[in-house]
């Protein structure tokens, strides 16, 4: 999909684990899509959430990377999900072009398993770099189950200075790894607005550091932490520290608890975010 003003948002948690099949569109959709890009400077946002036919995944996405670094486009989100299986060396000229791409992105999606492992080196030197440094507003890497992943990431996360949304989901992440570079960067917890780890597996020490960050996060306003293996001594103290945190301030956070076994004890601390009357303006919280 091309757009002529940034997109928001990514693909949701259910699609790209497989609740919804994507649709396959021939390499000439693609070529079309990397001709506007060359040409048109009025595109600024290019989202593909479609496979292309796997003998041409690799050709696809080298395509594109091939017309990134002249094209006219005033380019600022870049999306790719669920478009098949792709090499090593495709993936890594892709994000090579990214990097040269003569504009910043300010958000990146490669989702749904476009990331292969050969290619992780290369997406953490894009992270490093000072144009994603200052400029990456939203992440997305959902989907994509690369070994090195959770090795490679933490220490490029905490250098994204203006990162909001960031969505991990269905990573097979080490979430303590991930949690804990997160928690020591006070800059990026001070900016973040949306964090999704649904499909990862949480352990004690990941879900404390989780209620750290969120009790710290002004400006976090959703959490998703479906399928988390998270329990009920867990969940209340996130609850504890999203809801009373001094950071927060009564600011009302969006949860996706769903899939996970939590038992009646956590019910009181649930209670005190749920509405005290009709209104919904009385909610601390926004989704369960």
């Amino acid at each position: 999909m091309l757009r002529d003003k940034p997109e928001g948002g990514g693909r949701s948690a259910s699609a790209l684990a497989g609740g919804i099949p994507a649709v396959v569109v021939p390499l000439e959709a693609i070529e079309a899509c990397a001709t506007a890009l060359r040409f048109s400077p009025r595109v600024l946002s290019l989202s593909v959430d479609a496979a292309v036919a796997e003998r041409h995944a690799s050709r696809a996405t080298l395509t594109l990377a091939d017309v990134l670094p002249s094209a006219r486009a005033r380019l600022k989100h870049l999306g790719l999900a669920r478009t098949g299986a792709v090499d090593d060396a495709a993936a890594n000229r892709l994000l090579d072009a990214m990097a040269a791409a003569p504009l910043p992105l300010a958000s990146i999606e490669l989702s749904g398993g476009s990331l292969p492992s050969g290619a992780v080196g290369e997406l953490t030197a894009l992270l490093g770099t000072e144009a994603s440094r200052e400029g990456l507003r939203s992440l997305s890497l959902a989907g994509n189950k690369a070994s090195g992943l959770s090795r490679e990431l933490p220490a490029q996360l905490t250098t994204l200075r203006a990162l909001e949304p960031l969505d991990l989901a269905h990573c097979g992440l080490d979430c303590s790894r991930v949690l804990g570079a997160l928690a020591a960067s006070p800059r990026l917890i001070d900016r973040l607005v949306t964090l999704i780890l649904t499909g990862n597996k949480l352990d004690a020490l990941s879900a404390d550091l989780l209620a750290q960050i969120g009790s710290k996060a002004p400006h976090l306003r959703a959490l998703g932490l479906a399928s988390t293996g998270m329990n009920s001594a867990m969940v209340g103290t996130l609850l504890a520290a999203v809801l009373g945190g001094p950071a927060r301030a009564g600011s009302a956070i969006g949860l996706d608890l769903s899939g996970n076994h939590i038992a009646e004890g956590v019910s009181p601390a649930l209670a005190q975010g749920l509405p005290l009357s009709n209104g919904a303006q009385d909610s601390r919280l926004t989704a369960l």
